[in-house]
């Protein structure tokens, strides 16, 4: 296995992040399998555990007493958080996905992630994603690039690459029934023309491979703040967008942090490749 790099950084808020995040992450592996005790949320398909509720408190209280340790009081700290019914905005704001892939963990399936976004006011500046059963960090920060580190290749930036339309594979994520048939019926037309589809059930993760060019063009209509806004740093410096369902680039509502979102995600030179094969 080759030795990682260690992570160096000027940045102490991103310091922060990773340590919240791998700190999370063993929560998540300590849990793997162990307990499938989850509630339906909305629906069925939209569950919540145990672990995300955990996951999540660890990383409220290790940022906020970290952030603490920087000179930073709780008035200029808030949090964006998938499973609090209380998100506040202040001047610096954590965007957290305990779990990416509740889904994928709660079946057993060892494919899920903890995002954290960090905004100053309402600009997002830094992303931190940590797949944490393959120990794989993705980390990206505005005007300083993005870059991904595992045990299998080591430490690299991230760079978005344009191929071919017929190699391309496409994040094809299906999002409750109410645009099912929508997504079935997209990708119909779309499937003839590309290598394949996947749904790996992590967006999340989908926009970091989109970063490291393992896939080309992400489809979801039914995403959250919590699920983008790491992975939009991420996949933004690697010279990726992700694009609103009017194919303008998407913005966030910082009023409605729980706006449900439709999305594309590919390399700009390539959009109108993208929109040709189902408009």
């Amino acid at each position: 296995m080759k030795k990682l790099h260690k992570m160096t950084t000027s940045k102490p808020i991103l310091a922060l992040m990773v340590k919240a995040a791998e700190k999370s992450a063993r929560i998540i592996r300590d849990n793997f399998r162990r307990s499938r005790d989850y509630e339906d949320k909305k629906s069925h398909i939209d569950i919540v555990t145990q672990t995300d509720l955990e996951s999540q408190k660890k990383i409220h209280e290790f940022l906020t007493l970290g952030m603490k340790d920087l000179g930073f009081n709780d008035a200029e700290i808030g949090f964006v958080e998938e499973e609090s019914g209380n998100n506040k905005i202040k001047h610096h704001n954590f965007i957290v996905d305990p779990i990416d892939g509740t889904t994928n963990f709660s079946s057993g399936i060892p494919f899920s992630c903890v995002s954290i976004g960090y905004a100053l006011g309402q600009k997002i500046k830094i992303g931190v994603v940590f797949e944490p059963f393959s120990e794989t960090m993705y980390w990206g920060e505005i005007n300083n690039g993005s870059f991904v580190r595992s045990h299998l290749l080591g430490e690299r930036r991230l760079r978005l690459q344009i191929k071919p339309m017929k190699t391309w594979i496409i994040g094809a994520h299906l999002n409750g029934l109410e645009v099912v048939n929508t997504q079935f019926a997209m990708y119909r037309k779309i499937y003839p023309h590309v290598r394949g589809l996947r749904n790996v059930g992590s967006l999340t993760l989908d926009l970091c491979f989109m970063a490291d060019n393992v896939i080309d063009v992400v489809f979801n209509m039914g995403c959250y703040f919590w699920d983008l806004a790491a992975a939009s740093v991420i996949l933004n410096e690697a010279g990726g967008a992700i694009y609103d369902n009017q194919s303008q680039e998407l913005k966030f509502d910082w009023v409605n942090t729980k706006k449900k979102y439709h999305l594309m995600a590919c390399h700009p030179q390539i959009k109108k490749e993208v929109l040709s094969l189902y408009i």
